[in-house]
């Protein structure tokens, strides 16, 4: 059952059917122990996970405050009606029993149709426990809306949100190994090393911008399970950094000048185990190349190249799944790599208050585009470096002596 509101009076109430098309079980097992999950029997010695869709055809007139709304509500084919209740199992919540799954996606479509990015990631929410591990649900959005990712508070339909179990939260749901749990905004990529059992319950909100303006958000709410029969370290890929032509790396973002003709990069997928994994792309951004060679054995290579002549300024998020063929249970994750297109920096500067040939002058030199950290350096004309800043704000004031100076400036990923 779906509630659809208007700002806050309810608009309509639509019961959704099954699309038994989509009906598919996804547990993370090799082919020979598939009949070995919870899916497949109530003996079933494996964790099983099933996806199923539910679908149905609305027409909404325009307005900037659509909410629709999943309560936890079902309704059986017999007609009586059940509820999705959060597990009791769960362990960074607390008053779990009492609690329904609340979901609520926004839309604004005032000036224009927006559909929801798609997650191309299945979600497969289990763990192995002391084994470093990546998240990403790689949301691809079929308008190119700007989107930005944040883990959120459960929220309830009473109201409000649930109560996390000290120190955990909604920002940071997971028990991890101190310094291991990151999240990034603008991939949503999360990062963690699980360091206890734990069935801690996940809220992703992804949120979708059109030339600045708030359009659409959606949610997705999973409990992470970290297990402690399994040992198999999941397949990766990271950058390598003597590949790059053409631009600099941090982590996984690749950061290249606009306009730069021949961005070019591999990334040459691992596994601590010797399986072998299959590599997924998804979302390359329009314009680019990007091919996989030896897919399938315990060696795959990624090879990416761009033109950047006249692509605009911005992020472009590519995301990876690894997935090796470990039994029973297999290892998979998606990665997310951002190429961020950037203008070169630009170096000004303006006299704050002259010297009138007795003080030294006071200067303020202006630091634009580039990417941030940026490292500034003031040499003098007889080869003397009279100052070295790093520089986050784009402003760098200072006094100095008569002479002539050059200011040099550099971001750490681009030199």
């Amino acid at each position: 059952k779906i509630s659809i509101y208007k700002g806050n009076q309810l608009y309509q109430s639509l019961r959704l059917p099954e699309d038994s098309s989509f009906r598919k079980e996804v547990s993370p097992v090799c082919p020979e122990d598939e009949g070995n999950t919870s899916c497949k029997s109530a003996t079933g010695t494996l964790p099983g996970a099933m996806r199923y869709v539910y679908t149905k055809t609305v027409s909404l007139p325009a307005s900037g405050n659509w909410r629709i709304v999943f309560d936890g509500q079902i309704d059986t084919v017999s007609g009586a009606g059940t509820q999705a209740g959060r597990s009791s199992s769960i362990t960074n919540i607390t008053n779990v029993g009492t609690q329904l799954m609340y979901l609520e996606a926004f839309l604004n479509n005032i000036d224009n149709h927006n559909s929801s990015p798609q997650y191309s990631a299945v979600s497969i929410p289990f763990f192995c426990i002391n084994r470093a591990q990546q998240y990403n649900q790689g949301a691809v959005d079929p308008d190119k809306d700007s989107l930005v990712f944040s883990l959120i508070p459960a929220l309830l339909g009473t109201g409000g949100t649930a109560q996390y179990v000290p120190p955990y939260s909604g920002a940071v749901p997971l028990a991890a190994q101190a310094g291991s749990f990151s999240f990034n905004a603008n991939s949503g990529q999360l990062s963690f090393l699980p360091d206890i059992l734990q069935r801690s319950l996940v809220v992703n909100r992804v949120e979708e911008y059109k030339n600045g303006v708030l359009v659409g958000s959606s949610m997705r709410e999973m409990t992470f399970i970290v297990l402690d029969n399994c040992e198999n370290n999941p397949p990766t890929g990271k950058v390598d950094t003597t590949s790059i032509v053409g631009g600099g790396v941090q982590d996984n973002i690749i950061n290249v000048c606009a306009n730069t003709p021949n961005l070019a990069f591999t990334i040459p997928a691992t596994d601590l185990d010797t399986d072998n994994i299959t590599v997924t792309l998804n979302n390359i951004p329009q314009g680019a190349t990007a091919t996989i060679s030896a897919n399938g054995t315990a060696a795959p290579s990624i090879s990416f190249s761009w033109n950047t002549q006249s692509v605009p300024l911005g992020l472009y998020n590519m995301y990876v799944t690894y997935a090796d063929d470990a039994c029973p249970l297999f290892s998979s994750q998606t990665i997310a790599y951002s190429i961020r297109v950037v203008n070169p920096i630009g170096i000004s500067h303006e006299v704050i208050q002259p010297t009138n040939c007795i003080f030294r002058q006071h200067v303020q030199v202006n630091i634009t585009d580039g990417v941030l950290p940026r490292i500034v350096k003031i040499v003098h004309s007889n080869g003397t470096v009279v100052g070295t800043y790093t520089d986050t704000t784009g402003i760098i004031t200072d006094s100095f002596k008569r002479g002539t100076y050059t200011v040099y400036a550099e971001s750490i990923a681009l030199n």
